[in-house]
């Protein structure tokens, strides 16, 4: 395998052509790129979830340059989440995007909230309602919409009806 620094320059170079692709086919490709590459163990978790942190980081001006970055980023953690039986988000995963969060400037926890409530509405498109539930049933997963959304367990159930995620 590639060198760790290696392995995150490679995957951040994936996160990097998905975030700035102008067409969702473009961006789904990468995201599905990016999703058999863990999957096979090509680019490992932790050097994606470093690479994650990177994009996270810079996303807010991402966003200025790149418009689409956010739905890129959307579609791939609904792949990260459909390409493994439990539905789990890998802890890399979401140790980067709960990082985001816990940075207060930027609105970090509503950017990060926004991104995860994407990937449910991806995986539900990409998948099916059942995976939804799946993913959500976990408590790492309920725990990070939770937070980044401010919901109770309760609250949260209801947004993501309101939201026709769940049904």
């Amino acid at each position: 395998g590639l060198r760790p620094a290696e392995d995150v320059a490679h995957a951040g170079s994936l996160l990097e052509a998905g975030a700035h692709s102008s067409t969702e086919k473009s961006q789904s490709a990468c995201a599905e790129a990016v999703s058999v590459l863990v999957t096979a163990e090509a680019i490992s978790w932790a050097a994606l979830g470093a690479a994650m942190g990177q994009l996270l980081e810079k996303l807010t001006d991402l966003l200025l340059d790149a418009p689409m970055a956010s739905q890129f980023l959307e579609q791939l953690l609904a792949r990260l989440l459909l390409c493994n039986e439990e539905r789990r988000l890998h802890p890399a995963v979401l140790k980067a995007l709960l990082a985001q969060a816990d940075e207060s400037r930027d609105g970090g926890g509503d950017l990060v909230w926004a991104l995860l409530l994407g990937a449910m509405r991806w995986a539900k498109e990409l998948g099916n309602v059942e995976l939804v539930q799946q993913a959500i049933g976990r408590p790492e997963v309920s725990a990070a919409l939770r937070k980044t959304g401010r919901y109770t367990r309760r609250g949260l159930a209801r947004t993501l009806k309101r939201e026709g995620i769940l049904p």
